[in-house]
């Protein structure tokens, strides 16, 4: 709970580990992230939000690493930037658009690293 009183998180615990689809709010009660932990590890789809209300990120965990393509979004909903991961590091292509969906940058990662 926040000291006003408000609940910060909502899940269940098994043998004191996460494993439910756990929700993280504002202080304002507004949802700020959910996804699933499975015996303390995060996995699957998980989504985060601004404090308006709007989709920020989105993308799945695997062994608790990101796995995959993530999306970040602007509040308006247009796609900000994406990127791939693997093993929770950047690997592979990462693009950023503005706001009206023009392709302004595209940068190549190998394990975490930027490539020339």
């Amino acid at each position: 709970y926040y000291m006003n009183g408000s609940v910060f998180s909502t899940g269940k615990y098994t043998d004191s580990r996460l494993d439910s689809v756990w929700n993280v709010y504002y202080i304002d009660g507004k949802l700020k992230q959910r996804g699933i932990y499975l015996n303390g590890i995060g996995t699957g789809e998980w989504l985060y939000y601004y404090e308006t209300g709007e989709l920020k990120n989105r993308g799945n965990y695997k062994n608790d690493y990101k796995q995959g393509i993530w999306m970040t979004y602007y509040t308006t909903g247009e796609i900000l930037s994406e990127i791939n991961f693997n093993l929770g590091k950047r690997d592979g292509t990462a693009k950023a658009y503005t706001k009206e969906g023009k392709l302004v940058e595209t940068v190549i990662y190998k394990n975490g690293e930027k490539m020339p």
